[in-house]
């Protein structure tokens, strides 16, 4: 008896668990003609629309990581070309090698320069500029000129 009794209101408890829990398709649609008739009723205007225009920046954040040291010109006619930002293509410990770089990219059309650090790095520098975004489209230029092979080209933030 007690089984049956248990069974009864588990199997009442389904069928009532089950009917509320169907979807109210009637409620549904009677929202959706509801809008629709809404809509038939009273159109939009053009001069109801309106269009979202973000404002228009002058300037251009340009984000993108720099290395800063203080470097100074190996030869005192170059100290006058380095500027805030440069694009550093190579990097070493041997002045022979930098100078070997240098001469490569001066037959290519490029002003280098070359910079040593406090390590006693020398830069290979083709481009250096006041202003980070001159140096980054000359670092995306130089890279896609010449890829893959300068794709560690770098900009190198002058500290004074």
């Amino acid at each position: 008896m007690k089984r049956n009794i248990l069974f009864a209101s588990i199997a009442l408890g389904a069928v009532f668990f089950m009917g509320s829990c169907k979807s109210k398709t009637s409620a549904y649609r009677a929202a959706y003609e509801k809008a629709q008739e809404k809509e038939v009723n009273n159109p939009v205007a053009d001069d109801d629309v309106v269009i979202y225009t973000p404002p228009v920046q002058e300037e251009v954040a340009v984000y993108t990581p720099t290395q800063t040291e203080k470097i100074t010109a190996v030869n005192t006619e170059d100290a006058d070309g380095l500027k805030k930002y440069s694009v550093v293509i190579y990097s070493f410990r041997n002045k022979t090698n930098a100078n070997a770089a240098k001469e490569e990219m001066v037959k290519h059309g490029y002003r280098v320069i070359i910079a040593q650090n406090e390590d006693g790095m020398y830069r290979v520098i083709v481009a250096s500029y006041d202003d980070k975004a001159s140096a980054v489209a000359k670092r995306d230029e130089v890279k896609a000129k010449y890829a893959p092979r300068f794709d560690d080209i770098w900009i190198l933030e002058r500290m004074y």
